[in-house]
């Protein structure tokens, strides 16, 4: 009798640790789902700061022509009306829907005197600030004064046929394609 007490008592035991086993392993397993709940908020919550800091700190990058050549500078320039710097990633100048990486190829392009054009030094990886504009294109007053047919083509020039597009990204590393003219900023098949 006392043998079978101890087989009755092992396996109550048996059983009360079989009981204690899946008890832990239910538990265990709501504890995992409760961590993936917890692990996608904190997702969510990652994804919201993340929008936030870049909407914060983005650039936007716009285009101001000047077509009158009685009040300097007479061209196109680009500035940064966002809330962050704008770090240029390339400048492209389209003429008759064809790109140009710099603006001499472009002047030349146009047939236009390319030593009464300014030039300026804005290129790939400078920055451009909040609120701050940079010509990328201008014919200055002492020209545009004396030689006004030459000026009055620089502004058809402007007019009608430049478009800039320019390629800039946010200190997040978001990065903006914005043309001038998007219209003109695309490969045309010429006949």
């Amino acid at each position: 009798m006392a043998r079978w007490m101890l087989v009755w008592a092992s396996l109550m035991i048996s059983i009360a640790s079989l009981a204690l086993g899946i008890a832990n392993w239910w538990n265990s397993r709501e504890q995992i789902a409760q961590a993936e709940k917890s692990y996608e908020q904190a997702r969510d919550q990652y994804s919201v700061a993340k929008a936030q800091f870049q909407s914060a700190f983005k650039p936007l990058i716009n285009f101001d022509t000047e077509y009158n050549s009685d009040t300097p500078p007479f061209g196109m320039a680009i500035e940064n009306r966002g809330k962050g710097p704008a770090l240029i990633k390339s400048i492209t100048y389209w003429f008759n829907h064809t790109p140009y990486r710099n603006d001499s190829d472009v002047i030349a392009a146009a047939k236009l005197n390319y030593d009464h054009v300014s030039d300026y030094d804005l290129g790939v990886d400078d920055a451009l600030g909040v609120d701050e504009k940079e010509w990328l294109v201008a014919m200055p007053k002492r020209y545009a004064s004396v030689k006004k047919e030459e000026a009055g083509r620089f502004a058809l020039f402007l007019a009608r046929d430049l478009a800039i597009e320019v390629e800039y990204c946010s200190l997040a590393g978001e990065c903006v394609r914005r043309c001038s003219t998007p219209s003109l900023c695309t490969v045309v098949d010429k006949p």
